[in-house]
């Protein structure tokens, strides 16, 4: 007679959130970019086809750019650019 154990039950599926902080920078004149730390939340699922196998789609939103600020051949810039990005990754499990 075989026993199962609580941990050898399969869960097919499962979900959750996903909360952070996103860090980032756009590239053009060096003395005057700075980094941009900003918010990312999202949710996640993950089905899985048997204890090796699974599929984990995200849905991820961030709000990415930079800050501009400083002096450039004698004008003040004071610049702020906000880019909001909704992401689809889909992972793969092995």
């Amino acid at each position: 007679m075989t026993h199962l154990k609580a941990q050898d039950k399969l869960v097919p599926f499962s979900y959750g959130l996903k909360f952070g902080v996103s860090v980032s920078e756009v590239q053009g004149a060096e003395e005057l970019n700075s980094l941009r730390a900003s918010i990312l939340a999202g949710v996640q699922a993950e089905y899985k086809f048997n204890k090796k196998i699974s599929i984990q789609p995200e849905l991820i939103y961030t709000r990415q750019g930079s800050v501009n600020r400083g002096n450039s051949n004698g004008t003040q810039i004071d610049n702020t650019l906000r880019l909001d990005y909704l992401n689809l990754p889909i992972l793969f499990k092995y």
